[in-house]
């Protein structure tokens, strides 16, 4: 135990001496891996303190220590947590930016998804972490016009989102219907129609698509997709590039924005 101790307090030592733009780096980084093994299926290297976690021998051992450190008493993260670790070390180095009105706002904003994924990843809900979610909130409320548009509209879909999850139904519709405003939608709503999806489908079936209509255009590039990693991917080449419709749409093809898809998402979450 006594070499656990020695590294907990040699992590903290070398999180703790880097600097504020590198301490936040560190911080995504590791979110970012734990979010990629538990949420989307897939493992991601740090290119940031690749070396933070690798002066104890075996993660294994150290790994109760670090699901004691993310628990509130018996309110631990559930057994399956991936990388464990990672989380962790995103905990120690968010807990030294500093939270202030003079905070970046996308420092902040990220400090606010990793409080919400740890919340998500606790067996119960913790009246704690919505408290400081709670405060983190309203300073990201407060210094929202120093931002651009499209994180004030990420951190209101991410407010809706936790809010839902501690069963604030009526303050999450709010950052929501915000959140539609904000990104230009007038209408929103899924619709249907006949039609095929695949090479060697012989029959049409309902096929769903996104209606909508926005307030005005936008001068926001629509920015090319991610290339997915490998071992996600469906591998199935018989999957058509664009879905064949019986009838022509009557309405114009468009493409909308990362933001703009968020917000329909989380709309029919």
């Amino acid at each position: 135990m006594q070499n656990k101790n020695e590294f907990l307090i040699l992590l903290r030592q070398q999180i703790k001496n880097l600097k504020e733009d590198d301490l936040f780096d560190c911080a995504v980084s590791h979110l970012l891996i734990f979010v990629g093994a538990n949420f989307a299926g897939f493992e991601r290297q740090s290119v940031v303190c690749k070396n933070l976690l690798e002066g104890f021998e075996s993660i294994e051992e150290l790994k109760e220590l670090f699901f004691n450190e993310l628990s509130f008493g018996l309110n631990k993260p559930f057994d399956g947590a991936r990388f464990i670790e990672h989380l962790f070390a995103a905990k120690e180095a968010f807990s030294h930016l500093p939270t202030s009105s003079n905070s970046s706002f996308e420092h902040l904003l990220w400090k606010y998804r990793f409080l919400n994924i740890w919340s998500n990843i606790l067996i119960d809900k913790q009246i704690d972490l919505f408290k400081q979610m709670n405060e983190l909130s309203n300073l990201l409320f407060k210094i929202s016009s120093t931002t651009t548009k499209n994180l004030q509209i990420e951190f209101l879909l991410e407010r809706a989102l936790s809010l839902l999850n501690f069963f604030e139904f009526s303050s999450s519709k709010k950052c929501l219907e915000e959140a539609i405003k904000l990104a230009g939608f007038k209408q929103l709503q899924l619709g249907g129609a006949l039609g095929k999806r695949t090479q060697f489908q012989e029959k049409s079936v309902p096929q769903l698509f996104v209606e909508f209509e926005i307030t005005s255009t936008t001068n926001q590039k629509i920015e090319e997709p991610t290339e997915i990693i490998q071992n996600t991917k469906n591998g199935d080449d018989t999957l058509l590039e664009k879905i064949l419709f019986d009838e022509k749409p009557k309405i114009k093809n468009k493409k909308l924005i990362p933001t703009k898809l968020l917000v329909f998402w989380l709309v029919h979450y």
